[in-house]
């Protein structure tokens, strides 16, 4: 045999022997693929189920807590507490812009059963998050039996080769019947504002209405207080609310309703008003970052900055009346449960080429926005676009346009 076709021979079999290593590390990968998929298809399930049951338990928790007298009403409440905590772990299997509303249920009702104290206003309030949690109990039991009857998939991105594909179960999780406002407002949770405040002084609940007063205008002894000696201190007065943190004594959330009827102030005065009472009540130099300017009112958006990254995800609501500058809303909220420090990028890209041809660029700036339920450090540019205003939100790292938001 020639020199020239061992050769050819010996090209050929390592050629075949690298073709069955690929097939091989190939298979052996899809195998993977699929072990994983079919675990997170079961995590997802038992998630759903154990949801499910947490609810039932909640609601059972708060019937009883809305009857209790006397030593039954800590034990009650201790356990309507483990149960929201448990229900809290289940929803770790979900994305979080998928069960928001529940989230936000479990949250309040945690709150609701640290505060807890006998009188017949909380024991009126267990009765009605109870009736919630029921509808969500059955929304949830009713998801799970159709799952199991193949209705819904529990793969998120279905499976290859499939011509009719079943509706991905998350898109139908989450629940709403249209009173969330008035049965629990969405507030910043205990253990949230535990962290960022953690090792600042306690302030009492006479100093919480002081605050009241130096804010709003209003003497301290007409507000009224919610719960007690908890975490968050829920004031009222009439129509007016205030939310005041037990450690460090920050303003959470402000309702103020004042007559507004002329529009004196320009959206600067508005923008600076708004930045100066957020200042005022512990939040540092905030930045206007977006106002609506209305009638006789105006809503600023004030971000915080770090390292050169506004926080879009940090932000400050207020707003303002044109006629006399009075802060009539405010919400710290999402300041208080996501502000941090730990930001840091590098110098900002050209977008230009990234954006369509059509955009024509105004602002560009580095932020870190919510996509979809999770952080994600952006290039933000807000662009004209046939007349209107369009934002693209365009991923800093793949430069990846993940996001595109028509501003009213």
């Amino acid at each position: 045999m020639s020199v020239k076709r061992r050769k050819f021979i010996r090209t050929v079999s390592y050629l075949v022997a690298a073709c069955v290593v690929v097939a091989a590390t190939g298979y052996a990968s899809f195998r993977a693929k699929a072990a994983y998929e079919e675990r997170l298809e079961s995590l997802r399930f038992e998630g759903l189920t154990s949801l499910c049951e947490y609810m039932h338990e909640i609601s059972g928790g708060l019937s009883l807590l809305s009857v209790s007298a006397g030593e039954s009403v800590a034990e009650a409440a201790y356990y309507v507490g483990s149960r929201a905590l448990g229900a809290e772990g289940c929803t770790i299997c979900f994305e979080p812009a998928r069960i928001e509303n529940i989230n936000t249920f479990i949250e309040y009702v945690y709150d609701f059963s640290q505060s807890y104290s006998e009188n017949e206003g909380k024991k009126e309030k267990a009765s009605q998050l109870s009736d919630y949690a029921e509808e969500i109990y059955y929304h949830l039991s009713d998801l799970s039996v159709a799952v199991m009857n193949g209705e819904y998939r529990l793969r998120e991105y279905g499976r290859i080769y499939t011509v009719e594909e079943k509706p991905y179960f998350e898109d139908f999780l989450d629940y709403s019947n249209g009173s969330e406002n008035e049965l629990f407002t969405s507030s910043v949770s205990v253990r949230h504002v535990g962290r960022l405040l953690s090792g600042r002084q306690t302030v009492t609940l006479a100093q919480a209405k002081n605050e009241a007063e130096r804010l709003t205008g209003t003497e301290a002894v007409l507000w009224r207080s919610e719960n007690g000696e908890s975490e968050i201190y829920s004031l009222h007065h009439g129509d007016a609310s205030v939310q005041i943190s037990r450690r460090g004594g920050m303003l959470v959330r402000l309702v103020n309703p004042v007559a507004c009827d002329k529009s004196v102030l320009s959206q600067a005065d508005a923008e600076g008003k708004a930045a100066e009472f957020a200042q005022l009540c512990g939040y540092g130099t905030l930045t206007a970052f977006e106002t609506d300017m209305q009638t006789f009112t105006a809503r600023v958006m004030l971000a915080p900055q770090v390292n050169g990254v506004f926080l879009l995800t940090s932000t400050v609501e207020a707003d303002i009346c044109l006629s006399s500058g009075r802060v009539t809303y405010f919400d710290g909220g999402n300041y208080l449960k996501n502000y941090r420090t730990d930001i840091y990028a590098g110098d900002m890209p050209d977008a230009g080429f990234l954006l369509p041809k059509e955009a024509n660029v105004k602002k560009t700036l580095l932020c870190l926005a919510d996509i979809e339920g999770r952080e994600r450090l952006c290039i933000y540019a807000c662009c004209n676009v046939s007349g209107k205003d369009v934002v693209y939100y365009i991923d800093y790292n793949s430069y990846e346009i993940i996001k595109t938001e028509l501003k009213k």
